[in-house]
């Protein structure tokens, strides 16, 4: 089963050894179990008669070393599983390092615009520009309403004084025509 596992994973031997290594010691352990358990149960065995709650504790001892082997092989699943993902995890480490070169450029280009030089620092000081002339031109405007409306009450005054002007000019002809 060892060497099964041993022709799956291929080229990853340093990994496949310690996994080897580990499932190996596993089912040392187990066997070492087994033979400690089957002794025990031989022993126990000649003592039945006395010692019916013993004879349970060892069918539950033989369940779990069921268990332990059927967790043995979910365990020869998982090595399967991480090999796979080892490979994928050789993948991801290509993306992250072309992830990472994308980031320095971004960061680069980012340095770049923002930098004292920058494009960012000559738009900024455009819209300080911008904005200074459209404050200027603001006033301006405030300054040529308020004329606007200076000049509007002149013009009534003169429309007004046109008018006396032309009233006097009209008396003045009646008086002049009276005197003559």
């Amino acid at each position: 089963m060892l060497d099964a596992f041993k022709n799956l994973t291929g080229g990853n031997a340093k990994l496949v050894k310690r996994q080897t290594d580990e499932l190996e010691l596993l089912v040392a352990t187990a066997r070492e179990e087994r033979s400690a358990l089957s002794a025990m149960l031989t022993a126990l065995t000649a003592r039945t008669a006395k010692l019916t709650p013993i004879g349970k504790s060892l069918e539950l001892a033989s369940e779990k070393t069921t268990s332990m082997t059927a967790r043995l092989e979910e365990i020869a699943k998982r090595l399967t599983a991480l090999d796979d993902r080892t490979r994928e995890l050789a993948e991801i480490d290509k993306r992250v390092q072309a992830l990472k070169d994308a980031a320095k450029q971004a960061e680069q280009t980012t340095q770049k615009a923002i930098g004292p030089d920058g494009e960012l620092q000559k738009h900024r000081e455009a819209v300080q520009q911008l904005s200074s002339q459209a404050l200027q031109t603001q006033a301006s405007l405030d300054t040529l309403k308020k004329e606007r409306a200076a000049l509007e009450e002149l013009r009534a005054q003169l429309r007004e004084a046109q008018g006396e002007v032309k009233q006097s000019l009209g008396h003045a002809t009646t008086l002049k025509g009276e005197f003559d």
